[in-house]
């Protein structure tokens, strides 16, 4: 399922706006928390920007609520 899951999000990263590479990243927090956050990369050296995120109680948790967020909260 998280393999999916993770191919799902990468496909809604293309849609993003902005110019450069996108990435989707989780990060457990400090709480136990995870949040999933989605990344467009400037290729000019001014770092990220970040378009979404979302939290949840395991990494899967985060993940699918980054995907509903990246869908327009459908």
């Amino acid at each position: 399922m998280i393999d999916d899951l993770w191919t799902r999000l990468a496909g809604l990263a293309l849609r993003l706006p902005g110019v450069g590479k996108r990435s989707i990243r989780v990060t457990r927090m400090e709480s136990g928390e995870f949040c999933a956050t989605a990344h467009v990369n400037i290729t000019t050296g001014e770092g990220s920007v970040e378009c979404a995120c979302a939290m949840g109680p395991s990494q899967e948790a985060a993940m699918l609520a980054l995907e509903t967020r990246l869908m327009g909260g459908k």
